[in-house]
């Protein structure tokens, strides 16, 4: 495991000390374990609700957005399992679908309540209750990265959740995508927390800078609650 820790001092550079070697340790024991041990971290973020729009009324007019009820023919293009999207219904998931010519490019999930997480054994309920929100799962098709396709979804997804009157929308990132949380913090999110979760077989513990702080579980119906905290008020920026 040491030799293989020297051998990519690239994650060392790219996610710093702490979570670069957190990664690799990751990687080795996931690997070693025949996937039976995974080690993940969440950097827990609150993103305010624009008050407008990011893209000018031209650009990007060819993209609809628009949200997809259950039963939904869109649904089944999307690259998530059957049992994933309807365990986000069932929790009063809302999805956004960005389409081109009929055709699914990209989506947005969010919930205005509590969501329990389809990677990890947690319940993430972003506070205070009625003015935030938890969206997950943002995604757009490799051949539209880079396009207005990213910036059409959060336009939608803002002007959603200002008609809803929530300020903040919380969400956890991977500390190993970098990319995610550049884009994020192009957003204006700021960091409230972290997660880090253990699995080793059915056994699952949780580190987290909130409350609970630690968590240790071996039964999958059973999940930690964390409450994320939006920013000051003082601190919002539309």
């Amino acid at each position: 495991m040491i030799r293989q820790l020297i051998r990519r001092p690239e994650a060392i550079r790219r996610f710093g000390l702490l979570d670069g070697l957190l990664y690799l340790l990751g990687r080795v024991l996931e690997k070693a374990s025949a996937g039976r041990v995974r080690l993940i971290k969440y950097v827990l973020v609150a993103q305010p609700v624009m008050q407008s729009p990011m893209l000018p009324p031209r650009r990007g007019r060819d993209i609809v957005v628009g949200q997809v009820l259950p039963g939904s023919p869109l649904l089944d293009a999307l690259p998530r399992p059957t049992s994933v999207i309807h365990n986000r219904y069932r929790q009063g998931g809302i999805c956004l679908c960005a389409t081109k010519d009929g055709t699914p490019i990209g989506y947005i999930w969010f919930n205005l309540g509590p969501y329990e997480e389809d990677e990890v054994r947690c319940r993430f309920a972003p506070t205070p209750a009625g003015r935030s929100s938890w969206d997950y799962d943002v995604y757009v098709a490799p051949q539209y990265r880079g396009s207005f396709t990213f910036a059409r979804l959060w336009d939608a997804a803002n002007e959603h959740l200002r008609e809803r009157r929530v300020d903040w929308s919380m969400s956890r990132i991977s500390a190993f995508n970098a990319e995610s949380l550049a884009s994020h913090s192009r957003l204006q999110a700021q960091r409230v927390g972290t997660a880090t979760f253990l699995e080793i077989g059915r056994i699952q513990l949780m580190f987290s800078s909130l409350p609970p702080r630690f968590d240790v579980s071996w039964n999958p119906r059973r999940r930690p609650q964390l409450d994320v905290p939006a920013p000051e008020a003082s601190h919002h920026k539309g």
